[in-house]
């Protein structure tokens, strides 16, 4: 029938993020351009091995496959893993949120 408000919902959220990414990620290249930064630990994604960020990106991803929202969404969920670990909590809160709505574990 329909994704329902729950659904588009979560499709909005999941978006935010992506959009959130992208212009976090421009920001970081203008600053790397100008002065270069550390890089973190990553992992063969390229995306931080651990952390709020791995930990987001993952609950997203078991999100996106229980809601069957399909590929282009889940690679969304796993552009989280290029934020750093400061601005991953409150995702990876409100995908913990949505995960109970859903029946889906990310603890």
């Amino acid at each position: 029938m329909g994704l329902g408000c729950g659904g588009l919902l979560l499709l909005g959220l999941i978006g935010g993020g992506v959009a959130f990414y992208m212009a976090k990620k421009a920001t970081e290249d203008a600053i790397s351009a100008v002065g270069g930064t550390s890089s973190p630990t990553t992992d063969s994604a390229g995306g931080p091995a651990n952390g709020n960020c791995a930990k987001a990106a993952e609950c997203c991803r078991k999100i996106i496959v229980k809601s069957n929202a399909g590929a282009q969404a889940e690679a969304g969920c796993l552009a989280m893993k290029q934020l750093d670990e400061a601005t991953c909590q409150q995702p990876l809160d409100t995908y913990r949120q949505s995960a109970k709505l859903l029946g889906v574990s990310c603890d």
